[in-house]
């Protein structure tokens, strides 16, 4: 049926949107090497092309043109990173049609290759840089966030992109984004430049946001932070172990089985 919906529509921007329903539903079901397959085949429709095994080099290029994109944008009047917030939007379909793909990639790539988790990321933000803000922008500038932050320890400017994404974010109020860019900020950028404890509390409520949108696997991803987050912070073991327990049925129930181990060994270490 897949195969046949691809013959069938001529632009390539519907295909496309093919593409993406298949990399959805395989990364729901936890083939994440596939659904990357299918996002590069996706990408190569526009002159995208991805390694499908990106080496360091690729990583450093890409975040080479993002500090390069930075200057261009400081000369052209955006002298701040709160200022790319007013960036003119988004408007070449092709370019909103990679977004969209580029979109799917970073949950099934951050299981399946770290590199390429990166790599996919990178590219989003040099998009942003160059054409405009989109709705998924605020995704890239979260992950940026992330990358600035537990790969360079630059947690300042980590930091303000991470802001910058939640502001974003909530300017487009895409539904399907909802939860995504504030997943990404409360599990890896925020803790670098104030504590902890309020990043549990708002997973909590990404956790509500993401079962509502029907998005398991980003629901799954936050269940997990929150035990991390728990954990680091001190609470009452006994506290952490029935909270822990309580995400049992949830993750048996949608088959995540990464999350499963992960959970199962948090249990451990508190008992």
């Amino acid at each position: 049926l897949f195969g046949e919906c691809l013959i069938n529509v001529r632009s390539r921007r519907e295909k496309a949107e093919i593409y993406n329903i298949k990399i959805i539903l395989y990364t729901h079901q936890g083939k994440y090497g596939e659904s990357v397959a299918l996002g590069r085949q996706a990408l190569k429709l526009f002159g995208v092309h991805i390694p499908a095994r990106p080496g360091k080099t690729s990583i450093l290029l890409e975040y080479i043109e993002s500090r390069l994109l930075r200057i261009w944008r400081r000369f052209a009047g955006t002298s701040s990173i709160e200022d790319l917030f007013h960036l003119r939007p988004m408007t070449d379909p092709d370019q909103l049609a990679v977004m969209g793909v580029l979109n799917n990639l970073p949950a099934p790539s951050y299981y399946f290759d770290k590199n390429m988790f990166a790599l996919v990321n990178l590219k989003m933000l040099n998009s942003s840089l160059r054409y405009g803000n989109t709705d998924v922008s605020s995704f890239a500038y979260a992950t940026y966030g992330m990358i600035l932050s537990g790969v360079f320890g630059d947690f300042d400017t980590g930091f303000k992109f991470g802001k910058l994404a939640l502001r974003l974010n909530e300017k487009y109020g895409n539904v399907a984004l909802k939860n995504k860019p504030p997943f990404v900020f409360y599990t890896f950028v925020s803790h670098w430049k104030r504590h902890a404890a309020p990043d549990v509390d708002a997973l909590r409520e990404i956790f509500q946001l993401s079962l509502k949108g029907g998005d398991l696997v980003y629901a799954a991803n936050t269940l997990l932070s929150i035990v991390i987050k728990i954990i680091a912070r001190g609470n009452n073991l006994d506290a952490v172990l029935k909270e822990v327990s309580e995400y049992d049925d949830f993750l048996n129930r949608i088959k995540d089985q990464d999350s499963q181990r992960a959970v199962a060994v948090a249990k451990q270490m508190v008992l």
